[in-house]
């Protein structure tokens, strides 16, 4: 029961998080490449942070095998 509780709540976050985008772009005065840049970054800063908080290997394997996945498309 927690974890569907804490599912929601992780889901109701995310939902909002990317709905007050528009929001912050709207007042920024910078182009659209540069503001996914930024988010790009932001977001793999958080995810390495997480990592290494967690103490979790980041498997290069997993990822060259994710990547040739995708170029195979």
């Amino acid at each position: 029961m927690i974890s569907k509780n804490k599912d929601k709540i992780m889901l109701i976050s995310s939902m909002t998080i990317f709905g007050t985008i528009a929001l912050f772009v709207k007042k920024i005065n910078i182009s659209s490449g540069e503001i996914a840049l930024f988010r790009a970054v932001l977001a793999a800063m958080i995810i390495l942070i997480f990592l290494l908080i967690t103490k979790q290997k980041i498997e290069i394997s997993k990822i060259k095998k994710g990547i040739q996945c995708i170029n195979a498309v």
